[in-house]
């Protein structure tokens, strides 16, 4: 769809004559049974000018089989004479939300902060001016994620590239891979690690499969390669490496002086804050960030004018966003009494989750709710529905696709192999 016009009808979608309008709008709401929820988001990105996409989902699973069913139908990526490790690609990215609860002493696992700072830098730093990688054409996010406050990434810097034939001084290199939260050790085998061994540096980026090999000339990358873990031999050339930050919460100024000012006022705290204030880095310092970065800021935040919010199943969203925020406050209560904190009910804990309600109350983007049934008969839908069972019988199949195609559907057959298309 393009300028308010349809120009190609999905196969199997039975569609309002309102639908071409709706989605030239900000702001609407259409009915859309699950099965072609995939198929809309797609034509929505693919033929509408409003960028990124946020499609808000109601838990992480969805989350993923949207975002899995989107990459198959839309296309992108990296160009095939460019091999790089760590960078967003593709024009799908999932954000992630902590698998750690709220006051949880355990820290998240790095490859989801990583991957949650790559859209962060993507969304505010990311373009060709930049020469960092944009965000994505479409971001899926479970609520959870979204509701989270974000942590101070403006103050961590941009992320490390590394590219062949770049003059690059091999301590500074160190030092800001270490301010970003890696872990130097003597063998790298996880994610968030580096090593070093004379001119040559490994690293494990936050947000890859593999960890990577810069191999220096003096000053300059001679080889940059990818190499196994299990006998840590290079594997293949890289064009580039790109190197997300490890830690959404680190050690800055101000943390350290926020800190410093909760020793004396929450004294059950004291040995965390005492850490923190110092600049310590250690698991499940996260767990802090509320009281040590107030900062009430929330992805959607920000988004552009020209973004477009999408609300799959708005109803399960907002249930399980009230359900979120009641288990933090029954679990800040638990842990009051046991810290001996305020007066035990954990009313004056901060809160790691904001309340649904700002979700998008700063967000300048337009937003598309999908329910899965129409309120009423004013609801613009899209009706999705099926194939009769054919039961392997080519012949009952090609005549439902004959009809289909009869009654003016353009129509696409899938298969899960080449041979079973053949």
């Amino acid at each position: 769809m393009t300028g308010g016009s349809l120009t190609a009808v999905p196969p199997l979608l039975r569609v309002d004559p309102a639908l071409p309008a709706l989605l030239g709008s900000a702001d609407g709401t259409l009915a859309v049974a699950a099965p072609g929820q995939s198929v809309l988001l797609a034509a929505l990105a693919r033929f509408t000018e409003r960028a990124p996409l946020l499609v808000v989902t109601a838990t992480g699973v969805d989350a993923d089989r949207l975002a899995d069913d989107l990459t198959c139908l839309l296309e992108g990526g990296a160009s095939d004479d460019e091999v790089v490790v760590g960078a967003i690609q593709g024009p799908v990215a999932v954000l992630p939300a902590w698998e750690t609860l709220p006051f949880e002493r355990v820290s998240p696992e790095v490859e989801t902060m990583g991957r949650r700072l790559a859209l962060l830098w993507g969304l505010t730093h990311g373009g060709a001016e930049s020469g960092l990688p944009p965000a994505p054409r479409v971001i899926v996010a479970p609520i959870r994620a979204l509701l989270q406050r974000l942590g101070p990434y403006r103050q961590q810097g941009p992320p490390v590239v590394v590219r062949p034939g770049q003059e690059i001084a091999s301590e500074e290199l160190i030092t800001r891979l270490v301010q970003a939260g890696y872990r130097r050790e003597h063998q790298v085998e996880h994610r968030g690690e580096l090593a070093v061994r004379g001119g040559i540096i490994d690293v494990f980026p936050s947000t890859a499969d593999q960890p990577v090999r810069i191999d220096l000339w003096g000053d300059e990358v001679d080889r940059l390669t990818a190499f196994a873990i299990n006998d840590q031999r290079s594997s293949f050339d890289l064009t580039a490496a790109v190197l997300y930050g490890c830690r959404e919460l680190l050690p800055t100024d101000d943390v350290r002086a926020q800190a410093a000012s909760l020793v004396a006022g929450q004294p059950w705290g004291a040995r965390h804050w005492e850490r923190l204030a110092e600049g310590e880095t250690f698991d499940g310092m996260e767990s802090w960030l509320p009281y040590v970065y107030p900062t009430e800021e929330l992805l959607p935040d920000l988004l552009p004018a020209t973004s477009q919010v999408v609300l799959v199943e708005p109803r399960r969203i907002r249930d399980r966003a009230v359900h979120l925020l009641e288990e933090e406050a029954a679990l800040a209560q638990t842990l009051a009494t046991t810290w001996g904190a305020g007066d035990g009910s954990g009313e004056g804990f901060p809160r790691l989750h904001l309340p649904y309600e700002r979700l998008l109350e700063m967000s300048p983007s337009g937003v598309l709710a999908l329910p899965t049934t129409a309120d009423g008969p004013s609801t613009t839908a899209l009706t999705v529905r099926g194939l009769n069972p054919v039961a392997g019988d080519p012949a009952r199949l090609a005549g439902q696709v004959t009809q289909l195609v009869a009654e003016g559907y353009a129509v696409t057959l899938c298969a899960a192999t080449a041979a079973g298309a053949v």
